[in-house]
């Protein structure tokens, strides 16, 4: 059955996969950006079908009361993700946080059924990654965060609890909440405005560059996102529950992007900065595992291979004009 659904931020890298799947399952799609006379954004949305689209800025309260009217379904997305380090942390902590909880008032007083929160994988591991084997029970304290990112992700998705458990606690109305925590996301791009992740992902592409320090880090594909959120709008099973997406259960690395752009790249006369390698790290992180059996037990997804993951998404720059064409 339709359902009319809101994504909040409906113009980022992951936001754009859902409203896609979402027009594709013929339910009736509704959208927020901060800007509607962005032309760019907005007909990149438009060509991805029917989509009623609203401006409404996080700090705002007021903008989102009609957003959320007559709404079934939200699907909380945006967040800001900075491209370079903040010059003040609350520049990114603030919209994050309290963004989330005006959506929130604002899906409760329209009646909302259910709220689908994206999360980060940095709130289940952060930075630092340890010889363990890291799931959805996993949290990472707030004194340990390492950027403004990372806390602001921790911090709302702890706010996002806290709201829908006082209200259980008081015997109050409240929506259903499910989250949805992307580890790093990869995978094509469709449109032409990147994001932090593609961003990392263009400098393998940089010719200038001869060099590339190495980077761990569990990864996911976009499309595993957004069949997620799909998921966690209509699956019981997750109401109430925290639903990590990665793509594997080690850590992938640059190195691994780059062997994999060159066997498939380098023929055609792209070629790829060396990746400065630390061998006693990567031993060391080889005993970093995650648990992605509810990923795959209860979402029933599974996971998009890593290579296919690399390959579409360099073939997305390419054709969205952000890596040259040879």
């Amino acid at each position: 059955m339709s359902k009319k659904i809101l994504v909040t931020g409906a113009n980022g890298f992951i936001a754009m996969h859902i409203v896609d799947i979402l027009i594709k399952q013929g339910h009736h799609v509704r959208g927020t950006i901060r800007n509607l006379n962005d032309s760019e954004k907005v007909e990149s949305l438009k060509k991805l079908g029917p989509i009623e689209l609203f401006q409404a800025d996080l700090l705002d309260k007021e903008a989102w009361n009609k957003p959320c009217e007559g709404v079934d379904i939200v699907l909380h997305v945006a967040s800001p993700l900075p491209t370079a380090p903040p010059s003040d942390e609350n520049l990114v902590i603030r919209p994050a946080v309290e963004g989330t909880l005006n959506v929130f008032n604002a899906a409760l007083a329209a009646n909302v059924k259910r709220v689908v929160m994206t999360s980060s994988g940095l709130c289940i591991s952060g930075y630092d990654y340890k010889p363990r084997t890291y799931s959805e029970k996993d949290w990472v304290d707030i004194s340990d965060a390492k950027t403004p990112y990372q806390k602001s992700k921790i911090l709302a998705e702890r706010a996002a609890w806290n709201f829908v458990n006082d209200r259980k606690e008081k015997n109050q109305e409240c929506f259903e909440l499910a989250v949805v925590i992307p580890t790093f996301v990869l995978g094509p791009i469709l449109s032409s405005s990147s994001g932090a992740s593609v961003t990392r992902f263009l400098r393998v592409f940089d010719e200038k560059l001869d060099k590339i320090d190495e980077m761990h880090a569990a990864t996911c594909d976009v499309r595993d996102v957004a069949l997620a959120h799909l998921k966690a709008a209509f699956n019981d099973d997750v109401v109430g529950q925290r639903n990590m997406v990665v793509s594997g259960n080690n850590l992938f690395t640059i190195k691994n992007w780059v062997d994999i752009l060159k066997e498939e790249f380098g023929p055609r006369g792209y070629r790829f900065p060396e990746v400065i390698v630390n061998e006693e790290k990567n031993k060391s992180l080889k005993h970093t595992f995650y648990d992605n059996s509810r990923m795959r037990n209860v979402l029933n997804i599974q996971p998009t291979d890593f290579k296919t993951t690399i390959i579409d998404m360099a073939y997305s720059l390419i054709q969205y004009g952000l890596v040259k064409k040879f």
